[in-house]
């Protein structure tokens, strides 16, 4: 298929979501469902460029590749997304029912059109992999390799911060595993990830794949870490600590080194007993 129409493709398919979505956060009341389900407009895509590809093309492996690439890749960012979004649910049943339309006219629709728009361009990697008409080269396969790494980082801190949530006596900060490297390590696995994807359809004629994952890394550092640390800050005043030694994204030691337990009792980051 043409770069118009793989687009074309795209953005239907993102209205199409988009336009679900508004319809249910009208429904439930909630106009975070975008933040919490962002990640089904690239699970759509996905899929409707699988389902459009002309029947007998020779790259359809490379595409059903790519889609569940771009799926696994998805689930995660929606995982990531619906933890980020549920302590700051915005309500639209606590405005006045006056102010009810003005909100959705004004804020929810073009926020949700906004979404979509930022989605077309995080998907340039799947667009890619079906414009892109060469066989695989090693840089593609590369690819695979780096989304492979990105999924079970991504897939460890997960276990590793659900773990974290179970335990009866939990300090106030994970600091342990990959959490003890950077902020956000599950953020870290999506972005290499979509990395991954964007090798994978890379090419000669596809060389912007690689613009959906430095739009999607940038979300990740500018936005969505901000937005998830913003409450933490407040309701955890040992985070600040946490946060002046760890770096946020991009894995590393610490400043001072590793804390032995002694120095972490004395210091801001004390076990706090208490649940969140």
């Amino acid at each position: 298929m043409g770069f118009l129409e793989l687009y074309g493709i795209a953005a239907l398919t993102a209205l199409l979501v988009v336009t679900l979505l508004w319809a249910a956060s009208i429904a439930l009341r909630d106009a975070s469902i975008i933040d919490m389900f962002w990640g089904l407009i690239f699970v759509g895509i996905a899929w409707s460029l699988l389902f459009f590809q002309r029947p007998g093309h020779r790259a359809k492996d490379a595409h059903r590749i790519a889609a569940g690439d771009g799926v696994g890749a998805a689930t995660g960012l929606s995982s990531h997304r619906a933890q980020c979004g549920s302590g700051r649910r915005h309500s639209l049943s606590t405005l006045a029912p006056a102010r009810r339309p003005e909100l959705v006219a004004d804020h929810v629709l073009p926020h949700l059109l906004l979404q979509g728009g930022v989605a077309v361009v995080v998907a340039a990697p799947l667009i890619a992999a079906f414009y892109r008409p060469d066989d695989l080269f090693a840089i593609n396969l590369f690819g695979v390799l780096v989304w492979a790494i990105g999924f079970a980082w991504e897939f460890t801190a997960d276990v590793q911060l659900s773990r974290f949530r179970a335990s009866a006596e939990r300090a106030a900060v994970l600091d342990e595993g990959l959490w003890r490297l950077c902020r956000r390590p599950n953020y870290f696995g999506d972005a290499l990830q979509w990395w991954g994807l964007g090798l994978f359809a890379f090419g000669g004629s596809t060389w912007w794949a690689l613009t959906g994952p430095l739009a999607m890394t940038l979300i990740f550092i500018y936005v969505s870490i901000e937005a998830m640390e913003q409450g933490l800050r407040k309701r955890h005043p040992d985070y600040a600590h946490y946060l002046s030694r760890t770096p946020a994204f991009f894995h590393g030691y610490r400043v001072h080194g590793p804390m032995t337990r002694l120095q972490c009792r004395q210091s801001a980051c004390a076990p706090n007993r208490a649940r969140r």
